[in-house]
C-alpha cells in the first residue's frame, strides 16, 4: 500500500504533461495557417508549394517554400520570386539548396521571406518551374532534346492584419512626422532688401550732412583782382563822400588796395606803416618803378586825410576809387586767387 501511494504523484505529473502538452499542439494548430500544394504529378517536373503562415500581422512574416523534383538529366531555372509579388510585399531573406535524390533525380529547394508593408490581402504567384537539360547530358545524348513542359504553381493568398488598434491607423496617417518648413514668399525678401538698402543710404545722407557741418562751408576762391573790384563797388555802394565821411572813406579804400597788393603780390601790406610798406615795395621786384610812385602819392594822400585831419573834394574822393580800380586792373593776374570765407558781404569779405 505504501509503495502503492508512493507511485500515485507520478502519474499524476505524467498526466498534467500529456494534457499540456496536447493543449499546446492544439493551440498551435489553432493558430497555424499553412497552404501546401503539389502540381506535375508523374512527370519530369514535380513541384510543392508551401506558404506558411498565411495569416500574418504587418509585423511579421512569411516562408514561402518550393521543393522541385526533376528527371535525371534535368536542371531548374532561376526563379525570381519578386517578378511574381504584388505591390505590398517584398523578399528580404533567400536560401537555395540542390541535392541528388532516389534515382538518379534531382531535388532543388529554394526558400524566401516575404515581408508586408502595410495591411490588405496579397497573392503570391503563381510560380512557374521552367527545367532544361543539363550541358553533360546533352554531351552524351549526341544533342538536346526537347524540354519539359513547365509547370505552373497556383496563387496562394497572404491576410496581412494590422498591429495598431482600431482607429490607431488614422491618427498615424493624421499628419507627417516633422511639419514641412515654412517657405517665405520672394517678395518679402525684396522688400527686406529694399527697406535696408534706404537705411543705408538715409544713414549715409544724415553722416554726410553732419560732416560737411563740423567742417563748416567749403572755401570759395576767386582771383585777386576780381574780389578787390567787388570791395571797391560795395565802398561805393555806401555813399560815404555823398555822406561827407571822408576819413573814413579813404582807410577803407587805403585797406581794399593794401589787400589786393598782398594777395597779389605776397607783400605783407595791411600790417605795416606807410612807409615800411612803400620801403618794402622799393626792395622787391614784384613792382614796377611806376607802380610804386603810384603807390606813394595814393598812400601820402590818404595819410593827410586820415591823420592831418585834411578835408578832401567830391571829385578828390572820387579819384581815389578810380586810382585804385586802375591799379587793380593794370596789374591783375587770374593765376593769383584769394581765399574767400564768406562768398558775399560787405568789404571785409
Amino acid at each position: 500500500m505504501r509503495s502503492g501511494w508512493f507511485i500515485v504523484p507520478w502519474v499524476l505529473a505524467a498526466l498534467l504533461v500529456v494534457v499540456g502538452c496536447d493543449r499546446a499542439g492544439s493551440a498551435r494548430s489553432a493558430g497555424s495557417t499553412r497552404s501546401v500544394q503539389s502540381v506535375g504529378g508523374d512527370g519530369p517536373i514535380r513541384v510543392t508549394l508551401s506558404v506558411d503562415p498565411t495569416a500574418i500581422t504587418t509585423a511579421g512574416r512569411s516562408v514561402v517554400r518550393l521543393e522541385a523534383r526533376l528527371a535525371p538529366g534535368l536542371s531548374v531555372k532561376e526563379i525570381d520570386l519578386s517578378k511574381s509579388l504584388p505591390e505590398g510585399l517584398s523578399v528580404v531573406d533567400s536560401r537555395f539548396d540542390a541535392r541528388l535524390a532516389e534515382g538518379g533525380s534531382s531535388l532543388v529547394v529554394r526558400e524566401w521571406v516575404v515581408e508586408p508593408f502595410l495591411a490588405g490581402e496579397y497573392a503570391v504567384g503563381p510560380i512557374t518551374v521552367e527545367a532544361t537539360e543539363k550541358d553533360a547530358n546533352k554531351e552524351a545524348s549526341g544533342g538536346s532534346r526537347a524540354a519539359p513542359e513547365p509547370v505552373r504553381t497556383e496563387a496562394v493568398k497572404i491576410a496581412v492584419a494590422s498591429v495598431l488598434k482600431a482607429g490607431e491607423e488614422e491618427m498615424a496617417a493624421a499628419k507627417p512626422v516633422v511639419d514641412p518648413p515654412y517657405e517665405t514668399p520672394v517678395w518679402v525678401w525684396w522688400s527686406l532688401g529694399g527697406l535696408a538698402v534706404l537705411l543705408a543710404g538715409t544713414a549715409w545722407f544724415i553722416a554726410a550732412r553732419r560732416r560737411r557741418a563740423a567742417r563748416g562751408p567749403e572755401p570759395v576762391f576767386a582771383p585777386a583782382h576780381e574780389v578787390a573790384l567787388r570791395r571797391m563797388s560795395e565802398l561805393m555802394s555806401r555813399k560815404l563822400v555823398e555822406a561827407g565821411r571822408f576819413k573814413e572813406f579813404y582807410e577803407e579804400a587805403s585797406l581794399i588796395l593794401r589787400r589786393y597788393i598782398e594777395d597779389r603780390f605776397g607783400l605783407h601790406a595791411p600790417e605795416r606803416t606807410t612807409e615800411e610798406f612803400l620801403a618794402e615795395t622799393r626792395s622787391s621786384s614784384a613792382l614796377m618803378e611806376e607802380d610804386v610812385r603810384v603807390l606813394r602819392r595814393f598812400l601820402g594822400h590818404c595819410d593827410l586825410v586820415k591823420f592831418a585831419a585834411v578835408i578832401p573834394s567830391t571829385p578828390e574822393a572820387e579819384g581815389v576809387a578810380a586810382t585804385v580800380r586802375e591799379f587793380v586792373e593794370r596789374t591783375r593776374d587770374v593765376e593769383k586767387v584769394v581765399r574767400i570765407d564768406v562768398p558775399s558781404g560787405g568789404v571785409g569779405a
